[in-house]
């Protein structure tokens, strides 16, 4: 009689354990899933824009300069770029055209009305090389919708 007693009490154990530790995980899944729901709200879409930039050397008056050219090729949310900011090595640069367009831009920043095939020149002489001949040239861009967006991050 004794032993049927102790077997009894064993088999109570491991189904309370059972129940115990499904209702950990349904109380565990629950909590995930409620913060995975209410951070997909906070994702921001990404923006498609699609740039090039290529570093090359010109000759004026048997000066060489080097400038880095970006050329606007195109992206489905191309229509609603309104601005750019580049930056060489964290810091904006300063000598901008767009176009090809009358004076230097010096702010680092271009409000214009973007199309494929814009070109924004970066322009520094061997002289006066305040960029250095390596660095990091990084674009972002604003959008109509108030966000902005990384678009292109090179090094040269």
């Amino acid at each position: 009689m004794n032993s049927q007693k102790e077997m009894h009490e064993e088999a109570v154990s491991p189904v309370i354990g059972v129940i115990l530790m499904v209702a950990i995980t349904v109380v565990l899944a629950a909590v995930v899933g409620m913060y995975v729901m209410g951070q997909a709200d906070a994702i921001p879409e990404s923006k498609s824009v699609t740039m090039t930039a290529e570093k090359s050397i010109v000759t004026d008056d048997s000066k060489e300069f080097t400038e880095i050219k970006v050329t606007v090729v195109g992206g489905s949310d191309l229509n609603a770029l309104q601005s750019l900011t580049l930056k060489w090595d964290g810091k904006n640069t300063e000598s901008l055209t767009y176009n090809g367009e009358g004076s230097a831009i010096t702010t680092g920043v271009v409000d214009k009305d973007f199309a494929p095939g814009d070109v924004i020149t970066i322009d520094y002489d061997g002289t006066n090389n305040k960029y250095g001949d390596s660095g990091k040239l990084t674009i972002a861009g604003k959008f109509s919708d108030g966000s902005e967006a990384l678009l292109l991050t090179k090094n040269f």
